[in-house]
């Protein structure tokens, strides 16, 4: 799930978004809202939301001031600032502190479906990078008791494969500077077929050694995805 915060001083608006949100996307679950941006910016601290839907306009704290005091904070969740047109001349101060998106109102259903989508996408690609991140550093060495609880966090629930590939002749890594200058492309190519979306690729232990972890969709993925590759290399 998608886990989101709302910040607006009137009610009714809170009401609205946090229905058409759910109504428009499934996997977002809205964990709380605020009517101040100093109240919001408790919040954040104390849940860490994947999401901030925040106007502009609010006592105590205005929206631009909580996304500055959140980035102070080292605080990195994505922001989407929700204000009508009179204030869409603060888009370019929004876009200086981080904002990820701007949902000027009245909005229509389509805009907001196109802004959940966005940040869906965006928390898919930083999703995929912290675990590039966590793995590198699992694969290359015992990872810290911080690095665990991280990877726990994003992995949880998660099946994955390790594939050990070698293409060509075997190199030394103690002769790959060596010999690096006369491989030629065509010895090395890689000649994997087409792998799920879900994959990261590190180097091995040779020149010509690849290390693949992907990600297992199911209970039988790992039986197709085998069958593919054993499919592939014999021909």
């Amino acid at each position: 799930m998608i886990r989101t915060l709302l910040f607006d001083d009137e009610p009714l608006i809170l009401r609205t978004m946090q229905a058409a949100i759910e109504r428009c996307n499934s996997k977002y679950s809205i964990i709380g809202t605020a009517a101040d941006g100093r109240s919001g910016l408790e919040m954040v601290e104390r849940l860490r939301p994947d999401v901030v839907f925040t106007d502009i306009r609010m006592p105590v704290m205005d929206g631009l001031d909580l996304v500055e005091a959140m980035r102070q904070r080292g605080i990195h969740t994505l922001v989407v600032i929700v204000s009508g047109y009179s204030d869409f001349e603060y888009a370019q101060q929004a876009i200086a502190l981080g904002v990820t998106d701007y949902l000027v109102k009245p909005w229509k259903a389509e805009q907001l479906g196109r802004v959940l989508a966005r940040m869906e996408a965006e928390i898919d690609r930083r999703r995929h990078a912290a675990m590039q991140i966590l793995m590198q550093h699992a694969m290359l060495a015992v990872p810290s008791a911080e690095e665990c609880a991280s990877w726990t966090t994003l992995a949880e629930g998660q099946r994955f494969a390790l594939l050990h590939l070698c293409f060509g002749p075997v190199v030394s890594s103690r002769l790959a500077n060596r010999v690096r200058g006369h491989l030629t492309a065509r010895e090395y190519r890689n000649p994997l077929p087409e792998l799920p979306r879900e994959h990261w690729v590190f180097p091995g232990r040779f020149l010509n050694e690849t290390r693949i972890l992907i990600q297992l969709d199911g209970e039988e993925a790992w039986s197709r995805l085998h069958a593919r590759l054993m499919k592939h290399c014999v021909t």
